[in-house]
């Protein structure tokens, strides 16, 4: 599996497919941590964080690119936050994104969508703001 923007793995051991952690909030991301994810190894280890506004709870697991390659996030604003704690690249992927088909139609029919409803706190615009 591929993701746009040409995500590149980080130089580690794991390298045979590709994990995608789907975090309702930050503190989910331990769930790579999981012996069925750490063990078999994989090439890409991503996380995407649906409440990832919480900037001050990034946990210890998503710094420093050694579990975690890649943050997803669905909010543009704080991914500059998310990449500076983390350090690693961190991608805007919004909710109705086709991340099963990648951008192919026919691949991703599905007949349920996922909709959110509240509020959620404002947070910073584009990098260096």
């Amino acid at each position: 599996m591929a993701f746009a923007g040409g995500l590149a793995a980080a130089a580690s051991p794991r390298r045979r497919r590709l994990t995608l952690v789907i975090a309702p909030q930050p503190v989910h991301l331990y769930a790579v941590l999981d012996r069925a994810h750490v063990w078999p190894g994989s090439e890409l280890t991503a996380g995407w964080v649906i409440d990832a506004f919480w900037t001050d709870r990034i946990p210890a697991i998503a710094r420093g690119g050694r579990h975690l390659d890649h943050p997803l996030r669905h909010r543009r604003g704080g991914r500059c936050q998310w990449q500076r704690v983390t350090g690693v690249p961190t991608t805007w992927v919004p909710f109705g994104a086709d991340v099963l088909g990648r951008g192919r139609p026919g691949l991703a029919d599905r007949g349920v969508d996922l909709q959110r409803i509240g509020r959620q706190p404002e947070v910073g615009g584009r990098c260096g703001e």
